[in-house]
């Protein structure tokens, strides 16, 4: 008898170690233990999202934010940092098939999104508005009424354009920079996204030659973003998280939101109390 009870115990102890082994806690030391092991740490970050990811002209890797914020976690964490391009349509996909350790790609947490991923603390909290032709007649929300606006594709935006606009159309195009040319072509009459992407698009739009205005009242909307990382990756998360409270606590944090979103911008990470 005491032969087979032996053999059960480590028939349990074995189930038990193998399905630590595919999720929950040792999922998250695993992904934080392979980024050491390689000396990277790979993110899924936008290529084409104006200030918190997107290529310049004439470049070839991206800049913005979201860039900045990995390449300071990187280097905290003593490895170099790569970025993998996503969309907002691709993206959590990207990550749940490993492709990417985390995913800073302008994502907002959301009840329904947090049901297969999880997320750090809020890294930043923005506000929506629109972009119109600057020729067009359209002064406020109200003036769009019944008209078609563009929107990234498995963003957000696709749900909140309702909410402000109940009488609009909502057309979704697979990449970011789509928006704008679809705005340009006269195709939609307005573009919907966060303020600082609107005000980016904006510039880079008027440099072109195609004259734009904004148009939405402050605070728009206002909504949480945080880095994804893999569900049950609690190891990865709180690193991430403790990181954001040093950059926060030492002044790195505010450095790169004032370098990206302005000098006015108060926006600060929430540091917990030491002890």
């Amino acid at each position: 008898m005491r032969p087979l009870i032996a053999a059960l115990a480590a028939l349990v102890l074995g189930m038990s170690g193998c399905a630590l082994s595919g999720g929950g806690q040792a999922a998250g030391a695993d992904t934080l233990a392979k980024i050491k092991k390689a000396g990277a740490l790979v993110a899924g970050t936008k290529y084409d999202a104006v200030v918190w990811g997107s290529v310049p002209q004439g470049g070839s890797s991206p800049e913005g934010f979201d860039i900045d914020v990995g390449k300071e976690m990187a280097r905290r964490l003593g490895v170099r940092f790569e970025t993998q391009p996503v969309t907002s349509s691709n993206r959590i996909a990207n990550l749940q098939t490993r492709k990417v350790d985390l995913l800073l790609a302008s994502m907002v947490h959301t009840r329904e999104r947090d049901k297969t991923i999880d997320y750090s603390i809020d890294y930043f909290r923005e506000s929506m508005k629109f972009l119109v032709l600057d020729k067009s007649r359209y002064q406020a929300i109200d003036d769009l009424a019944g008209k078609k606006i563009v929107v990234a594709q498995g963003s957000i935006q696709e749900t909140l354009v309702p909410k402000v606009c109940a009488t609009c159309s909502v057309l979704s195009v697979a990449k970011w920079t789509d928006t704008m040319q679809t705005l340009k072509a006269h195709q939609a009459d307005a573009v919907f996204a966060t303020k600082g992407t609107i005000e980016g698009s904006k510039k880079a739009l008027d440099a072109s030659g195609t004259r734009t205005r904004v148009i939405g009242p402050e605070g728009l909307l206002p909504l949480p973003y945080g880095i994804g990382v893999r569900q049950g990756d609690g190891t990865l998360r709180d690193t991430l998280n403790r990181l954001l409270m040093e950059m926060q606590a030492d002044g790195t944090y505010t450095r790169l939101v004032r370098k990206w979103w302005g000098p006015n911008n108060s926006f600060a990470v929430d540091v917990w109390p030491e002890k």
